[in-house]
């Protein structure tokens, strides 16, 4: 039965090959969850919405947190993930989304995948995938902001500009990924992003309006 634990992401001791962390981290990750009152992150100039803020006081946490989801090779803590941030947002109230939008994807099941799936799955709305990017082969990781700032994003769905939106991504630096994806979908007025994690830095963009 033992070959078939893996190690805690943050402690290393033994846990079930399904979870992240063992028992006593998985309550330590929840605690330093956001509150209904932070999940706004007033940092960029949308409406962005993270489960987690990462600063240097939960990156014990975060930054294990991040690394055990690469792969995909654990999908559960997804349904999870979702099911608390809709929790945590309907206690402050929000309008249903008409559709969910993915940022371009480069392997067909991302991070950004699990979280569409599973906010979709529980909201029971419509996942559009059909935004691409110039640069679809260069990672986020190997672009620096003013590159991010200048991504140029194309729609090839439908038009979407006068619904209300919900863009899912994993996580959110910049906001630059957001931005653009707020342009290529003609710059609707209803668009929120709801994100694992907010990691806001110097050089977030500033927006020309207010978008609610």
């Amino acid at each position: 039965m033992r070959e078939h634990l893996r190690a805690c992401a943050k402690c290393r001791s033994l846990k079930a090959p399904i979870e992240i962390f063992c028992r006593d981290c998985q309550e330590l990750a929840v605690e330093f969850r956001n509150s209904e009152r932070d999940l706004l992150q007033e940092a960029y100039p949308f409406e962005v919405y993270s489960l987690y803020t990462w600063y240097d006081e939960v990156d014990s946490i975060v930054r294990p947190l991040i690394y055990a989801l690469k792969g995909g090779l654990i999908q559960r803590p997804w349904t999870d993930f979702a099911e608390d941030l809709v929790f945590r947002r309907s206690l402050i109230g929000f309008h249903l989304p008409e559709q969910i939008v993915l940022p371009p994807r480069k392997n067909a099941r991302d991070h950004a995948w699990y979280w569409a799936k599973a906010l979709g799955h529980l909201l029971r709305v419509p996942i559009a995938d059909f935004l691409v990017s110039d640069d679809i082969q260069s990672s986020q990781k190997q672009l620096n902001i003013q590159r991010r700032k200048e991504r140029q994003m194309h729609w090839r769905g439908e038009d979407l500009s006068q619904k209300n939106l919900l863009f899912v991504d994993d996580a959110i630096t910049s906001g630059a990924t957001a931005q653009a994806a707020h342009l290529a979908l003609g710059s609707p007025t209803n668009f929120e992003v709801w994100t694992l994690v907010a990691r806001p830095r110097h050089g977030v963009i500033a927006s020309s309006r207010h978008i609610c």
